[in-house]
């Protein structure tokens, strides 16, 4: 686990795991709200962040052993990816997966995790910097 941080005048980068799963574009809603009942994915001020990517195809042949039994016809099924962080903490992660797995439904779900870093805004730190949305009147998202 890294124990440290990197830190500019207006940031700080700290460690965490980095969370992706593929969901049934049909389920993204339950899984999400597992994993908030689980963590809140807090990303400063904010909770419930996490990336939602754009519908794909994820295929797969179910072999012997599956719990749906073997198939010889290789299935498509459109699915959205769902990225998020959570802190660097096995105990949280543990967590995490395991509200995935509850309600995800896949008997394998593909759950990736790898570390990485994400960026913290330093307060003060950008207070005349006209691109922050506490610096201007029109805010993202509110259109």
């Amino acid at each position: 686990m890294h124990t440290q941080r990197i830190e500019g005048p207006s940031f700080s980068l700290e460690p965490v795991y980095l969370v992706h799963v593929n969901v049934p574009s049909g389920d993204v809603a339950r899984v999400l709200e597992a994993v908030t009942q689980a963590t809140p994915l807090r990303h400063g001020n904010y909770d419930r962040v996490a990336y939602r990517s754009a519908s794909g195809i994820e295929q797969f042949r179910r072999l012997r052993g599956s719990r749906a039994g073997e198939a010889q016809v290789l299935q498509e099924v459109s699915t959205t990816r769902i990225t998020f962080s959570v802190s660097q903490e096995q105990a949280v992660l543990v967590k995490v997966v395991e509200a995935i797995r509850a309600v995800h439904p896949y008997e394998e779900p593909v759950i990736n995790v790898e570390v990485a870093w994400t960026s913290r805004a330093v307060r003060g730190g950008d207070d005349e910097n006209p691109n922050r949305c506490g610096n201007r009147s029109e805010q993202p998202g509110s259109q």
